[in-house]
Order: C-alpha cells, then sequence, then structure tokens
C-alpha cells in the first residue's frame, strides 16, 4: 500500500442552501464515498477512510445533513439526492468507478446508487433498516453488493438477510465473529478483517 494522502476538506452545495461538509483524500482513478450511520459523524469511518486512500482509491467521507460539521437539521435517515449529490462531487476527481459504503441506517440510499451508471459497487455495513425500509427497497441488479456484519447477533444476520433477499443480481454476506455492528466493526480486533473485506471487494469489482 501507498502512504496515506493528507485529507482536504469537501464541501458540497445542495439546492435548498445546506452544505455538506467533509474530507477528501485524493488517490487514484477510482472514489468511494463514505457515509456514517445515525448519531454519528465521518470520524467513526476513518480508518476505513485512510486504508482506502492507501489503496489508490479516492476518498470522500461525508458528514450527513445534520450531523458533524454539516448544516441542516438533523434527519434520521440520509437522503438518496444527498448521497447522489456527494457522488457528484466525488466523481469531479475520481473520473474511473465509484463505491458507496454505508454504515447502519443510510443503507437505503446507499442501495439507491446501485442505478447510477458511475457506481462498479456498494457495501454495507450492517444495515439496520425497518421492515418498512426493507420493502421500500427497490431491486437493481446494475451494481454488486457487498453485506458486511458482526455475526454474533440475530437481529443484525436477521436484518442482512432481509436486505439480501430483497435486493437482484450480486450480493455477498460477510459475517464476522464478533457482536459488533456498523462502524464498531471499524475499532477492535477485527478491525483488519472487516477492512479487508471491503477493500478486496472494492479491487475485485474496480473494472475500468
Amino acid at each position: 500500500m501507498t502512504p496515506t494522502a493528507a485529507a482536504l476538506p469537501a464541501d458540497i452545495a445542495l439546492g435548498d442552501g445546506v452544505t455538506l461538509r467533509g474530507l477528501l483524500w485524493k488517490g487514484g482513478s477510482h472514489g468511494a464515498l463514505l457515509v456514517h450511520g445515525a448519531a454519528e459523524d465521518l470520524d467513526s469511518l476513518a480508518p476505513l477512510a485512510e486504508a482506502l486512500a492507501a489503496t489508490e482509491f479516492t476518498v470522500l467521507s461525508l458528514d450527513r445533513r445534520g450531523h458533524g460539521a454539516s448544516d441542516g437539521a438533523f434527519e434520521d435517515h440520509p437522503h438518496p439526492s444527498d448521497v447522489r449529490a456527494a457522488l457528484t462531487h466525488l466523481a469531479a476527481t475520481a473520473t474511473g468507478q465509484l463505491f458507496v459504503v454505508a454504515a447502519g441506517n443510510a443503507a437505503p440510499s446507499a442501495v439507491a446508487m446501485r442505478r447510477e451508471p458511475s457506481v462498479g459497487g456498494v457495501v454495507l455495513l450492517s444495515p439496520d433498516s425497518t421492515s418498512m425500509e426493507i420493502e421500500q427497497l427497490r431491486p437493481a441488479s446494475e451494481a454488486p453488493v457487498l453485506i458486511v456484519l458482526g455475526g454474533h447477533d440475530a437481529g443484525a444476520s436477521y436484518t442482512a438477510d432481509a436486505v439480501a433477499r430483497r435486493l437482484t443480481g450480486f450480493c455477498a454476506l460477510a459475517r464476522l465473529p464478533t457482536p459488533a455492528q456498523g462502524s464498531a466493526l471499524l475499532r477492535g480486533p477485527l478491525a483488519g478483517q472487516t477492512i479487508d473485506q471491503v477493500r478486496l471487494f472494492m479491487v475485485r469489482h474496480r473494472t475500468r
């Protein structure tokens, strides 16, 4: 792996006057957008952002609307239009395939990005969705999906299986031997395994 480049501030102005703020690591032509879970901020995904940047991805890690340094009222779930705007911002620097990594309840908005022609894959860290949100997921077969979760939690396993059944096309599940979920998978003794699962998926599916 190459040394991690310094992160640069990234501001994304939305049409409703809200500015989303994040950090951008400039690397190779392929890009990764990282979207944290509820009541977190981009720092929760920092170990993954730095590892992907060291693997020559250009990485944009985003504070969601109403979280961290971003403007706007707190929203429990990110709107797909916010994620799409962040992808457009990333595409200005990363001209190859783009990947979306979403933790927890950011899963539905990330899955919606499978239809974007520039998206080469979606990674879900312990998707945390209610039954209604799972039913609202629209199947799309354009981009592959990887779901990574702690396999020692029956509720998380049930939700991950439900999401996987709802999706069409390629969808792989990686169950790690831990009760930890979401961004917590990036800390502790299994952090390296979590990062390797995500990184290998993205390396295998970057085809341009």
